[in-house]
């Protein structure tokens, strides 16, 4: 009696086992399509089927076709996720491409196209337990980059996304009316920057300056028009699915300080809690110790201390400047140090004649090793801050600022702005600031 029911419960527990691997094979076979098998069909915008690997457990989304809402329960460590599977409407589209995403967060936007470019449809997949894990480095690395630059198309797809936290994109102008030019912030342009700045887990935010000399001052000294910015500078951000706006607001010759504050104040009280609010600000303006309280950073412009139309040549960015200035904007303005952002410049200005200069007599790095790199060792150049009578800021002076920054414990350093830096791989200055500022 006994031997017969231990042979019943043997073939039970193999035909159990037979079972799994005939479940996890037809499991396997429906996982692994991916945007290369989208579903056969009439042309529409949709994810059939959406699943997160974290190593041999697939954790599969319950779709919500209405509302367009993916959910994925059980994922609690966004570093356990090791794979992506989806799957979509026939002939349809995604970005960012899931499978390039490299940091999850609990929100996550995708944009799926039917084929033909037909249809769109903006998805979201939630993972509401997702939990925050201790960060390496709280510092931030903020780079601007200018959407309409005529170096976009050479330098973008060279851009160090791992040594980068934030980027600020110039810039929408302000015009009186309180509306915004955005004719330098295409909107195809504005598309491929936030989906591959979205690869890498970096935020991106729409950076306002003055349409032209006043227009920005004019917008803010009158409440109706600053109201009126204020509404479109958040539409706009939401609208563009931006994570923020930085406000760079550079007429200095229109300068009213309580319009100022107002605005920032305004500004605040409209957007919504998640949306970040930058600024870059000077050291030879009134701002008051309220303005620091609306802004999760405040970027200094610490450079163009001596422009190239000036008649005596010199540095505009030097170290011991770099150090003051972030101070003043502790003692001056009391703001945090976890709020002040160092700015770093990526060119120079040069007062030599054969050096091919834009109008206030600047020069990008990469201009200033491609000219000086005809005569000279171009290593040499890139560890210099001067040749000639062009001044600027070399590897070790970029090395020695980032350094401050992390042994004073400030917010991090900005950089104007990327497309400047040096074509050659081994030369670049973004990468000497992801060694100091990214270390762990």
């Amino acid at each position: 009696m006994g031997r017969r029911i231990t042979i019943n419960h043997s073939k039970r527990k193999k035909m159990k086992i037979l079972l799994q691997i005939i479940f996890m094979l037809i499991t396997s076979v429906c996982i692994s399509c991916n945007d290369s098998e989208a579903i056969a069909g009439k042309p529409e915008a949709k994810i059939a089927q959406f699943t997160l690997q974290c190593g041999g457990t697939y954790y599969r989304g319950n779709i919500n076709d209405e509302n367009k809402v993916i959910r994925i329960s059980g994922i609690t460590n966004r570093k356990a996720i090791t794979g992506v599977n989806y799957q979509l409407s026939g002939g349809a589209s995604i970005s960012p491409d899931p499978q390039k995403v490299k940091r999850w967060e609990t929100e996550q936007q995708f944009t799926v196209t039917s084929s033909g470019n037909q249809l769109t449809s903006e998805y979201t997949v939630l993972l509401p337990e997702l939990q925050e894990e201790p960060e390496t480095s709280h510092k931030v690395v903020i780079g601007y980059l200018p959407a309409h630059d005529f170096d976009f198309d050479v330098q973008f797809d060279n851009i160090h996304w791992e040594y980068l936290t934030h980027i600020n994109v110039s810039s929408a102008h302000v015009k009186s009316d309180g509306t915004l030019n955005t004719d330098k912030v295409p909107e195809n342009k504005l598309r491929q920057i936030r989906t591959k700045a979205k690869e890498h887990g970096v935020k991106v935010l729409i950076s306002l300056n003055k349409n032209s000399n006043g227009e920005f001052a004019v917008a803010i000294d009158n409440a109706e028009t600053r109201s009126a910015l204020v509404s479109n500078i958040v539409n706009f951000t939401q609208a563009n699915q931006l994570d923020g706006f930085d406000i760079d607001y550079e007429d200095y010759n229109h300068w009213n300080t309580n319009s100022l504050v107002a605005f920032a104040e305004a500004l605040h009280e409209a957007k919504s809690a998640d949306m970040l609010m930058t600024c870059a600000v000077i050291c030879w303006k009134d701002y008051t110790t309220k303005w620091q309280e609306y802004f999760d950073y405040i970027n200094i412009m610490s450079y163009d201390r001596v422009m190239g139309n000036s008649s005596t040549p010199g540095q505009h960015a030097s170290y011991n400047d770099f150090v003051n200035d972030m101070n003043y904007w502790i003692t001056k303005f009391q703001a945090p140090k976890s709020k002040i952002v160092g700015g770093l410049p990526f060119y120079g200005y040069s007062w030599d004649n054969d050096v091919n200069k834009d109008e206030v007599g600047a020069i990008r790095f990469n201009g200033i090793l491609t000219h000086f790199g005809k005569t000279y060792d171009v290593k040499e150049i890139a560890d210099a801050d001067q040749f000639g009578k062009t001044y600027y800021n070399g590897r070790p002076t970029i090395r020695k600022k980032c350094q401050y920054v992390m042994d004073n414990d400030f917010g991090g350093v900005m950089i104007w702005q990327l497309f400047q830096d040096a074509y050659q791989e081994e030369l670049k200055l973004i990468k000497v600031v992801g060694e100091v500022i990214m270390q762990e």
